[in-house]
């Protein structure tokens, strides 16, 4: 057969995101004709991804959330994810500048979806097993903070956050370890597992859900909320600001970087909305506001394993105590 009368063939392109995702693109023989998926594939170092889990995440989720099509395949290098690309749709990350309204639209719509399903799924807890156990890990954390130099340095100071002065640290930590310590019983509900805003895909017919992660499942509702206001003040907010550690008191002054300001006033009512819908579906209202607290100091430290890039993050150090005691004595959870 010569060249000519061969077959076209199509055309394959493969963009490596993560250390454990890819970007998978086929160019059919007719123009116009693509085909663009996410493929994950397990991974057993820093970032552990179990490809039957996250499947399992998915179709768990399908009959409340909007998720994409996804599949298991088997492959020669292990078990791997396939995701089918949500057309014309960008994570609400990337929207955060350009179009805040857009994105707390889309999350306003898929918090209530998952308020839904946490009222349509929840039962007793009655010591069954949880698909992640946030509070001893939490515990755990704090547990280990507590005894560090860094923290036992400044746990007695005097703390002024953008000039208010609040209680000792030590007052917080020890605080917090009670609630967590002594906290049992509750109602726990199907969760996502890993819900925030890199994972919520904004398209022209509503919000997809994506990336459910290994720990979809029963928790408790608080577990889930922690996850998106700890992810979205973390690592999805920049910052102005720093720190000052003193004789007289540890200070921090901080503030929203300006290009965030109008998507975190808009985000924050929607995010204490979620949380007492949590607190009261749980019946643990407490327990949102400790593990964001434990979440937001352990990055204070440095504490933080992510497949995105924490330059900007590590760099603010012990600024995160700031927004770690205001969201501690504040009325709602941020």
């Amino acid at each position: 057969m010569s060249d000519k009368e061969k077959k076209p063939q199509h055309r394959r392109y493969r963009e490596q995101i993560t250390p454990f995702l890819w970007r998978d693109t086929t160019v059919g023989v007719h123009e116009g004709t693509v085909w663009t998926y996410y493929i994950k594939g397990g991974v057993e170092d820093d970032f552990i991804r179990r490809p039957q889990a996250e499947i399992s995440g998915y179709a768990q989720l399908k009959p409340y959330l909007r998720m994409p099509k996804a599949k298991l395949a088997e492959t020669i290098s292990g078990p791997m994810v396939v995701v089918k690309e949500v057309p014309e749709s960008t994570d609400a990350i990337k929207m955060l500048d350009s179009s805040p309204q857009r994105v707390v639209d889309s999350l306003a719509e898929c918090l209530g979806d998952v308020t839904k399903m946490w009222q349509q799924t929840t039962q007793p807890y009655s010591g069954q097993k949880l698909s992640r156990d946030w509070v001893q890990e939490s515990l755990s954390t704090l547990n280990r903070m507590m005894a560090t130099p860094r923290i036992q340095a400044i746990a007695d100071k005097k703390l002024i956050i953008n000039g208010q002065e609040f209680p000792p640290l030590a007052e917080a930590l020890d605080s917090c370890h009670r609630t967590l310590h002594n906290s049992e019983g509750g109602n726990v509900s199907l969760c996502p597992g890993d819900l925030h805003l890199g994972n919520l895909m904004i398209a022209k017919d509503g919000y997809r859900l994506i990336d459910p992660g290994n720990y979809t499942g029963a928790n408790y509702a608080p577990t889930e909320v922690n996850n998106l206001v700890g992810g979205t003040y973390l690592f999805d907010l920049d910052y102005e600001g720093g720190f000052t550690d003193r004789e007289h008191g540890f200070c921090v002054d901080y503030k929203v970087h300006p290009r965030h300001t109008e998507s975190e006033a808009l985000l924050r009512p929607h995010f204490c909305n979620f949380a007492r819908e949590a607190g009261e579906i749980s019946g643990r209202p407490r327990l949102a506001k400790d593990l964001l607290f434990v979440n937001e100091m352990r990055v204070a430290l440095g504490w933080t394993k992510r497949s995105m890039d924490l330059t900007n993050v590590l760099n603010r150090g012990m600024m995160y105590v700031g927004p770690a005691i205001e969201h501690f004595y504040s009325n709602e959870i941020v």
